[in-house]
């Protein structure tokens, strides 16, 4: 039996793949840990002692770590709990291990922000929701002022209550994204994505991840540095997503996320990409160990490419009337699938608000060059107006 702490997001995903696989696993979220009379979130079923806990989520981070340091259960090393959680605390861990990592910080008001970024040099500076959807787009800052400005903005949410906001140095180069699954100090990795993001009015949006299915000799260095990250803060156990900016001077850690992140997926156009999830790894590093180990000897070489592309609508308003793009979207090579579509007659402002948008279309094909063809079809479609009618 696992505990699972605050399944949501992508940590939903994780429920659902051990429910398809017959794993009992219990619920816990951090929100009601500390209630008074609430009952130990270790307390299982007639009183069965876990065999794992996993933070399934970014919010159920340190509580995660909390029960498997009480439980004597592995974890990652608990002296570096603090650079795991805290962004400041990660950039200062890392780059005393040697590696050029960026500043970071984590503020809810403005007034912390001006504070924080006196005497800043990792500019511009990119704010972001500490947690929520990954989807949701960050604001480039190069002023304090601009960057007060995005935290109060962001600070406030869709649904107007307060959250943290994450601001971090986002130095001139391309973004990786290095996804690993860890177990006892050795890392699998299981996805390498280059990032595509677009800036309009300080808005930097996410467009496009694409895993290619052979990485070139530069590209190793994403690999060789997302691992060193992993190593210098302790993360020992589960999954892992860290992201990388590539500079003229090399790879650069902007932060490491110990834990799924990301909103819900399908996991269909991941198995015709590479024959598993980041989460179905993780489940076989618990349930089959014999088998993940023997991943850990192979090299990372999936067998075809994956392209995951955010569909946007640049300024969109009005109201969804249909999808006339959407038979030709099918009928460019490597299409596999798409999701999360919004329903017609639905506002624009309202798509704006969800958590993955207007949709997510999947790629996957054996040749990168043409799967790069037709992610730039998808984006001209979108620049134009042929796939969305409003």
């Amino acid at each position: 039996m696992f505990l699972l702490v605050d399944p949501v997001f992508s940590g939903a995903d994780l429920a659902r793949t051990l429910r398809e696989q017959g794993v009992d696993y219990l619920p816990v979220f951090s929100s009601q840990a500390g209630r008074p009379g609430a009952p130990a979130p270790w307390a299982g079923p007639a009183g069965r002692r876990p065999d794992a806990v996993i933070a399934a989520s970014g919010s159920g981070g340190r509580l995660a770590e909390q029960l498997a340091r009480d439980l004597g259960l592995p974890y990652h090393a608990p002296e570096l709990a603090a650079a795991r959680c805290d962004p400041a605390v990660m950039s200062r861990t890392l780059r005393a291990a040697g590696l050029p990592a960026v500043a970071g910080a984590v503020v809810e008001t403005p007034e912390q922000a001006a504070a924080v970024l006196d005497g800043w040099t990792d500019w511009p500076v990119l704010a972001r929701p500490a947690t929520g959807a990954g989807t949701e787009p960050g604001r480039l800052c190069r002023t304090p002022a601009e960057a007060g400005a995005a935290v109060a903005e962001l600070s406030r949410g869709p649904l107007r209550t307060g959250r943290p906001v994450l601001l971090h140095g986002l130095p001139d180069g391309e973004t990786y994204a290095v996804h690993t699954v860890s177990a006892a100090g050795r890392h699998l990795v299981a996805e390498v994505y280059l990032r595509h993001q677009s800036e309009g009015g300080g808005v930097l949006t996410h467009r496009d991840s694409v895993a290619h299915s052979l990485l070139g000799p530069g590209d190793l260095g994403a690999i060789t540095a997302a691992v060193e990250a992993l190593d210098a803060l302790g993360v020992r156990e589960g999954t892992a997503s860290t992201e990388l900016r590539r500079t003229a001077d090399g790879f650069r850690p902007v932060r490491v996320q110990p834990w799924p992140t990301g909103p819900r997926t399908s996991a269909d156009p991941y198995f015709a990409a590479f024959g598993y999830t980041r989460v179905h790894l993780l489940a076989e590093r618990f349930l089959h160990p014999e088998r993940f180990a023997r991943r850990l000897e192979l090299p990372y070489r999936p067998a075809r490419a994956l392209a995951r592309i955010e569909l946007r609508v640049p300024g969109a308003t009005g109201t969804l009337r249909a999808v006339p793009g959407l038979d030709r979207l099918r009928r460019l090579p490597g299409f596999h699938s798409v999701t999360g579509l919004p329903e017609t007659g639905t506002p624009a402002a309202m798509v704006e608000r969800s958590a993955q948008g207007w949709g997510v279309a999947y790629f996957v094909h054996e040749d990168d060059s043409l799967l790069h063809s037709s992610v730039a079809v998808v984006h001209a479609m979108e620049e134009t107006g042929e796939l969305f009618a409003l």
